[in-house]
């Protein structure tokens, strides 16, 4: 009974995980709804709403993320992982909720919801994810990791249907153009865009209550470090006192005493009487065991490596420079698949669509690739030069897909899913399969840098392209940083469970 009962809190745990994560999906769920956000702050908002880049919304909601996974543990060990997701929860619906009012008086003040508070909070509920699933099932931490961080995708396949069938029901087309943008301008279409957003807010915020209902804390790892390194230093401490030539006498009991000279304990030099069993035999002993302990530990338990040691190794900059340039790629996708596309495709459900497939295929992907991963079939290494040759190649043809044809830049659009899908997959992995488990928490931390460079660096990235050199050279930009990353990663060794450190 006790053994099922364990199983079925693993079960619980693992699925309250997908759940409680399902805030992510604001990331795919943004491409279709920055388009009606911008037509609305456009048109109907108050004449000063718009004193912000609408670009920094998606930008700091990523970048949030980055603090949000240092605060997990301190969190975590005072009040809980339970009450840590669930006051998180209610933070960021808050957040997300009120943005719903934001939006008609000001920009500025909705990108501060969505990083002062949205962002952090998802991020802590990214690692308490993290943390449920290696603790739970460390064997198949890859795989579940996967589906984890593909369940907000998928979800955002409904929120996407939700939000087109919603705002514009009759599938109406953009009818004004502002620079190199297209937009809605129909009353009817903009009055429903803050309700839309509270719809999803609402969706969120009971997904994350079931989720947490269910998530219970792991199990603990198997891993006593500490009394491998006192048996390291007492084996040590034997070992020197063995290297010690001298003569020793030892006094037996009432029946006599004897003489032992030694040149070396251990040595083929023996004593022919022993009342009593001397010292270092019982020493030698201990060393036996304790060298059979080491052995089992080292065998069992991956390399460990320091947050110091980590940010020197090579390694770390090859994941967080891949993790920089997918996340580019990824953003400028997820905020302008569809606003791009709205300049030559005049049909808003055929790219909601579009959007609605991307999860799907992202989703799949990552399932298969953490699979792959954690059977050693496909390295973290050959995970990333995919990705980034992939997302290269895609990225230099997205310009003239828009132009040519509907359905190629469906497939466009679909193959950048692939591309992308792996970004969480290895970042996730990263910090537990090339570094070791005894850091996590720190090392996690330290390869998510890569979202608060990639998302303040994407911002600004566009603005200036897009003002200065347009639409073909934002694309170039993400092949030409792809080109760049992919030849730092295949030079670079990710054999950090053997080198010497």
């Amino acid at each position: 009974m006790a053994i099922k009962g364990e199983k079925c809190k693993k079960y619980c745990a693992i699925l309250g995980a997908h759940f409680a994560i399902a805030p992510m999906s604001f990331l795919w769920i943004y491409g279709n709804l920055v388009a009606y956000m911008d037509s609305y702050t456009q048109f109907a908002c108050s004449n000063k709403c718009q004193d912000a880049d609408s670009q920094w919304i998606l930008a700091v909601f990523v970048a949030g993320q980055y603090p949000g996974v240092f605060l997990v543990k301190p969190l975590v060990d005072k009040i809980g992982l339970r009450w840590t997701g669930v006051i998180t929860m209610v933070i960021s619906n808050t957040a997300v909720l009120s943005s719903a009012w934001s939006l008609q008086v000001s920009v500025a003040w909705t990108v501060a919801l969505y990083g002062i508070f949205a962002g952090p909070c998802v991020g802590i509920c990214a690692s308490l994810a993290l943390h449920v699933v290696s603790g739970w099932t460390p064997e198949w931490t890859g795989l579940f990791m996967a589906t984890v961080s593909s369940f907000p995708t998928a979800l955002s396949l409904l929120q996407n249907q939700m939000i087109t069938a919603y705002v514009n029901p009759d599938n109406l087309k953009t009818d004004a153009k502002v620079g190199l943008k297209a937009y809605f301008s129909q009353p009817l279409l903009l009055d429903r865009v803050p309700r839309a957003i509270i719809m999803l807010a609402a969706m969120t915020f009971i997904l994350q209550l079931i989720g947490y209902a269910l998530v219970s804390n792991p199990p603990n790892l198997p891993h006593n470090t500490q009394a491998a390194a006192a048996a390291a230093e007492e084996m040590a401490t034997v070992e020197r006192a063995d290297q010690v030539q001298s003569k020793k006498s030892f006094h037996g009991n009432d029946n006599g005493a004897y003489v032992c000279e030694m040149k070396n304990y251990g040595s083929s030099d023996k004593c022919e009487i022993f009342p009593e069993p001397p010292v270092l035999p019982v020493a030698s002993e201990v060393l036996k065991h304790n060298s059979a302990q080491i052995a089992t530990v080292h065998k069992d338990h991956p390399i460990s490596w320091r947050p110091s040691q980590v940010i020197l190794s090579p390694a770390f900059y090859a994941a967080l420079l891949f993790g920089v340039t997918i996340e580019y790629s990824l953003q400028i996708k997820a905020s302008f698949y569809k606003e791009f596309a709205q300049i030559y495709i005049h049909d808003d459900r055929y790219l909601t669509f579009i959007g609605s497939l991307e999860p799907v295929t992202s989703t799949l992907s990552r399932i298969l690739f953490g699979a792959l991963v954690d059977r050693r079939v496909f390295s973290l290494k050959a995970a990333m030069v995919f990705s980034l040759a992939l997302n290269g190649v895609l990225c230099s043809l997205w310009y003239m897909v828009a132009k040519v044809s509907a359905v190629l830049y469906l497939f466009l659009l679909l193959g950048l899913s692939v591309a992308h899908s792996l970004l969480y997959v290895v970042m996730f992995c990263v910090a537990l399969k090339l570094f070791g488990p005894d850091h996590m928490s720190t090392n996690f931390g330290l390869t998510l840098t890569f979202l608060l460079v990639g998302s303040l660096l994407t911002p600004i990235m566009v603005h200036v392209l897009l003002k200065t050199l347009g639409w073909f050279w934002l694309f170039t930009s993400c092949s030409i940083f792809s080109l760049f990353t992919l030849v730092f990663v295949a030079a670079c060794s990710f054999d950090t469970q053997r080198q010497e450190r």
